[in-house]
């Protein structure tokens, strides 16, 4: 059953927490056209980073093509905001997937 909710969204507006300024893993996801069917992948992704590590982080990488109907970045800009953890970037692009991974990276 697919489900359009992340496991342990913990929504705490102004509150940082002081690993997440300096987490021990972060993970780049290049999400480029997945719109909601991400929502499988990161439950998976965050279960398995939950028992390797408490002290992570994940950017989603949601570029997109402008003029396009591409939802994704709304997606992972909602995803972001429920989870302390996670970051979301959504630019128009400006390359291919090693321009989009260099985007996420910067952000680590």
């Amino acid at each position: 059953m697919e489900t359009n909710e992340i496991d342990g969204a913990d929504v705490r507006k102004g509150e940082v927490k002081e690993a997440h300024l300096h987490p021990d893993l972060s993970l780049v996801v290049l999400c480029y056209r997945t719109g909601n069917t991400i929502y499988r992948f990161l439950n998976s992704v965050i279960r398995s980073l939950d028992s390797v590590v408490s002290n992570w982080e994940m950017i989603l990488v949601g570029n997109y093509w402008p003029g396009t109907d591409d939802d994704t970045p709304k997606v992972v800009q909602e995803i972001a905001s429920k989870h302390l953890k996670i970051r979301a970037l959504a630019k128009a692009k400006q390359g291919g997937m090693g321009w989009d991974a260099r985007n996420g990276l910067e952000l680590c």
